[in-house]
């Protein structure tokens, strides 16, 4: 989706309002409210990544990627079949859906086989703002030099210009939310709506809850697509 076009269809929405012109909201707000929508989007719907670092001997703690925002597993290479070791994507598993541990395949199967085995279970922590991640038990010497997989939760990184089609109408709504509500605070201030010979008074609370019902829809759309698409 172009700037162009969702300036174009988030003026169409703010149309329903009485006198809604450049002087209530401006095409800038209009792209600095979307890229705050994205954020949203982008943090709800997130992409969940294959990752890993060297295991040192005697290490408990790691710098990950940049770009991670959460872990969500840790899978030592020593945990994966053979067969399995190209498709590690198979094994990331989505927080959104019932019981993690027992997903296909699943993080239980492989607590199951390192207890047969007679190893710790994996513990783990990750500092989000330092993007350490701290594990236990301690990598040992014979460790040193293997890979420790984690699943990396991190942005989706879409732009307005990148974002999949099937998630334009839900930028469209959040847009039109923020912008109505831009609308609602300046009539609010300025006392009212400005035509020919001066103001007119406006009812603030119709105005909001205009902003509202745009609001409602797009929290209820995000979830429905989170849902959708974190399966």
């Amino acid at each position: 989706m172009t700037t162009s076009e969702l300036v174009a269809a988030v003026r169409a929405e703010l149309g329903k309002l009485p006198t809604t012109n450049i002087v209530d909201i401006h095409d800038d707000d209009i792209v600095r409210e979307s890229g705050y929508i994205l954020q949203r989007i982008n943090a709800e719907i997130p992409k969940r990544v294959p990752r890993s670092v060297l295991a040192v001997a005697n290490q408990r703690e790691y710098s990950v990627e940049n770009t991670t925002l959460r872990v969500q597993a840790i899978i030592p290479d020593g945990d994966l079949p053979d067969d399995d070791r190209m498709k590690l994507g198979n094994y990331i598993v989505n927080e959104g859906n019932a019981g993690e541990d027992y997903m296909f395949p699943s993080l239980w199967a492989i607590k199951m086989m390192r207890h047969k085995r007679g190893l710790q279970p994996i513990w783990f922590e990750f500092n989000p703002i330092e993007k350490k991640l701290k594990i236990d038990p301690v990598p040992s010497t014979a460790d040193a030099g293997s890979k420790i997989w984690y699943v990396s939760v991190e942005s989706a990184g879409w732009t307005l210009a990148a974002t999949p089609a099937e998630f334009a109408e839900l930028v469209i709504t959040g847009t039109t939310w923020k912008c109505m509500h831009i609308v609602f605070l300046r009539r609010s201030t300025e006392g009212g709506i400005l035509r020919e010979g001066g103001r007119v008074d406006y009812p603030a609370s119709a105005l909001k809850a205009f902003a509202d019902e745009f609001k409602t829809q797009f929290f209820e759309d995000l979830e429905l697509k989170r849902r959708i698409y974190s399966l």
